[in-house]
């Protein structure tokens, strides 16, 4: 039982193509819980019977491991390695902010995906989210899906402020269509994510006017000295084809 091993700083379980399901994850993560010096982990439950209460089980338990230090969870074999999905969709703020830790633990991860659409996600998990964001240092590729979430423009705003503290990140995919962002939102969005240096390519979806290939800009809150960033703004998404 792993309570007898209270010692243990390290350790690699693999219950890859097992019967494990979302009781066996919740007994695990008892035992987890009951380690108190452990720094390392790494758990692979790819092609196991774990669902997505499974799944949040183990995103809660091991954010739980305050002395964790490095973590790799491989939750699904499309997810193997350096890419993660997490649906985040029935979390509310507290678990939010529990799930970006369990990310930020990962330090392999490469690419992020974090959906949130239609979800609980309010004001105090915008902020923990946008206070994790700079600690996926090595996260190059992030799809953020915010569609229809109850996020005002504040915290769209804050969102745009912790994404220009990733440090590299190249590609992103943003989804804030069916939320009330309002001119000046916009403006921290044209002015904000060119501040991202090495960005090179964002997806943007706005509304029902503008994603994929078009974009349809409210400048009224946009400064003469924002035209610089507006360019750049645009020259990242190189897959617009109509432009208002």
């Amino acid at each position: 039982a792993l309570h007898e091993l209270r010692g243990l700083t390290d350790l690699d379980l693999n219950f890859a193509g097992t019967n494990i399901d979302n009781a066996g994850v919740k007994t695990l993560a008892g035992g987890l819980v009951a380690l108190p010096v452990l720094r390392r982990l790494t758990l692979d439950f790819r092609g196991s019977r774990i669902g997505r209460g499974g799944i949040k089980g183990v995103v809660l338990s091991l954010a739980a491991l305050q002395n964790l230090e490095s973590l790799r969870c491989d939750l699904a074999a499309e997810q193997e390695g350096l890419h993660m999905v997490l649906n985040l969709q029935d979390y509310n703020d507290e678990e939010v902010r529990q799930a970006v830790m369990f990310v930020d633990l990962q330090h392999h991860l490469r690419e992020v995906a974090l959906r949130f659409a239609h979800g609980k996600i309010g004001e105090t998990g915008a902020h923990a989210l946008k206070e994790g964001l700079p600690y996926m240092t090595r996260v190059e590729k992030l799809e953020l899906d915010l569609k229809g979430t109850a996020l005002h423009a504040a915290e769209v705003g804050l969102l745009v402020r912790g994404l220009s503290r990733m440090p590299a990140l190249t590609a992103l995919h943003l989804d804030v269509a069916e939320i009330e962002l309002g001119p000046d939102t916009i403006r921290s969005l044209v002015t904000g994510l060119p501040t991202v240096r090495s960005l090179h390519s964002l997806w943007l979806n706005l509304g029902e006017d503008s994603q994929g290939t078009a974009l349809h800009l409210d400048c009224a809150a946009l400064e003469d000295q924002d035209g610089a960033s507006l360019g750049r703004f645009l020259g990242l998404q190189s897959g617009l084809r109509h432009v208002a």
